[in-house]
């Protein structure tokens, strides 16, 4: 069958509906996403209802999200011709407020979605020619600037987070147990936690130097009254004081602070510290 001609009745359709669509805007009318899948080793309970090797695997979902980049999703059909799409899938309340933290990177929170108790599933990405998406009902999943750089930030750290020393990760276990644990909790701590944006992590002079000094940023979002400066600067001693300085570590620092006291010099040379998934 011929190549479509750019000129085309299709091609100029496409690509004049794919104007309206964004990062994060999502439709109800997909409700399938397909994954590879080894029928003789299920891993799944979609996969284990087949039998065989290789096999393409259909699983059933709310709706999809897209999560390819606006820039992308916009340019010519012919030649951009894929999207890449996450699937929606329904949680409980409960759920759907412990996602809205950010600070999962399995279940994406996704405003527009949200009164559906709808979230997206960061594990499972399709990709599929916009031709599709061009005959699918269009929703806002994210309606202001802010939700949108925090969608895409979401997106960054779930499949571009920093690779972490092994050394370190271990050296971090304990911190990662301790915040995990303590989150939601109704205590001094667990509010400090709540109030938190994120963690990041500095290594000076390099990640692959053979002595190493780290500085620990716990970035805080919110400002509780009850966290007093003095109030912060005795719990992250107290998180400091988990982590035993050796091997490389040798030296390892810890602040409460602000984003915007930060130096635009200690945010580029710092990692994210995910402690949810640390390890990867």
């Amino acid at each position: 069958m011929p190549k479509l001609h750019p000129e085309s009745a299709n091609v100029v359709e496409i690509n004049a509906k794919m104007q309206a669509w964004t990062q994060g805007d999502y439709t109800l009318d997909l409700n399938q996403i397909v994954h590879l899948a080894d029928a003789e080793s299920p891993l799944t309970n979609e996969a284990s209802d087949h039998n065989g090797g290789r096999i393409l695997v259909r699983a059933h979902v709310e709706g999809v999200t897209v999560v390819s980049q606006t820039c992308e999703i916009v340019r010519d059909c012919l030649r951009r011709p894929y999207v890449q799409v996450v699937p929606l899938v329904a949680v409980t309340q409960p759920q759907l407020a412990k996602f809205q933290t950010g600070k999962s990177l399995i279940h994406g929170y996704l405003p527009g979605a949200a009164a559906r108790s709808l979230v997206v599933d960061l594990d499972r990405v399709m990709t599929m020619e916009k031709s599709i998406l061009a005959r699918c009902s269009r929703e806002s999943g994210l309606d202001t600037d802010e939700q949108r750089r925090r969608f895409a930030e979401l997106l960054e750290r779930r499949f571009g987070r920093f690779a972490f020393p092994d050394d370190f990760v271990l050296l971090a276990k304990p911190l990662q147990k301790r915040i995990i644990e303590k989150s939601q909790r109704q205590s001094d701590e667990g509010i400090a936690i709540s109030a938190l944006r994120e963690i990041r992590v500095r290594a000076a002079p390099s990640w692959d130097a053979d002595d190493i000094e780290l500085t620990f940023y716990f970035v805080r979002e919110s400002d509780d009254p009850r966290l007093t400066p003095e109030a912060w600067a005795t719990q992250v001693e107290k998180w400091i004081g988990l982590l035993r300085g050796e091997g490389r570590f040798l030296s390892i620092y810890g602040t409460a602070i602000w984003l915007e006291d930060m130096s635009a010099s200690d945010y580029v040379e710092s990692d994210r510290l995910d402690l949810q998934h640390l390890s990867g």
